[in-house]
C-alpha cells in the first residue's frame, strides 16, 4: 500500500468531515471534456491511451460554484511557493533516480 509523504491542500474552515465515510480514488491523466453551465457543470475526465487519444473514465458533475471554488483553491495551490519548491525537489530527485537507471540498464554502447 501507497504511504502518502506529504500533502499539501487548503482546509475549508466551515466544512466538517465524515471519516467514516468510505471515499473512491479515480486517477485520470486526461481531461477529455468541459462544460460549464449556469447552474451545474460537468468535466470528463479519462486516460491516455497514446497521442491524441483517451478512454472516458469518469464524469464529475457538480454546482458550478462548487467547481469554481475547486479551481480557484487548484491555482492557489499551484501559486505557493512552498508547493512549487516541493515539488520541484521530488522532480529533481526523481530525475536522478531515471538517469540511474540509463547508466546501470542500458550498457555504454547503446545509450
Amino acid at each position: 500500500m501507497a504511504q502518502v509523504k506529504k500533502s499539501v491542500s487548503i482546509p475549508k474552515s466551515n466544512t466538517t468531515v465524515d471519516s467514516n465515510n468510505v471515499v473512491q480514488l479515480i486517477y485520470a491523466d486526461a481531461v477529455i471534456e468541459i462544460g460549464i453551465g449556469p447552474f451545474v457543470s460537468r468535466a470528463m475526465l479519462g486516460r491516455e491511451l497514446g497521442p491524441g487519444r483517451a478512454a472516458p473514465i469518469v464524469q464529475l458533475v457538480m454546482p458550478s460554484n462548487a467547481l469554481l471554488s475547486f479551481a480557484q483553491n487548484v491555482i492557489r495551490l499551484f501559486g505557493k511557493a512552498d508547493t512549487v519548491e516541493g515539488m520541484k525537489g521530488h522532480f529533481t530527485k526523481f530525475q536522478g533516480e531515471i538517469s540511474l537507471l540509463d547508466t546501470t540498464l542500458i550498457p555504454p554502447q547503446k545509450r
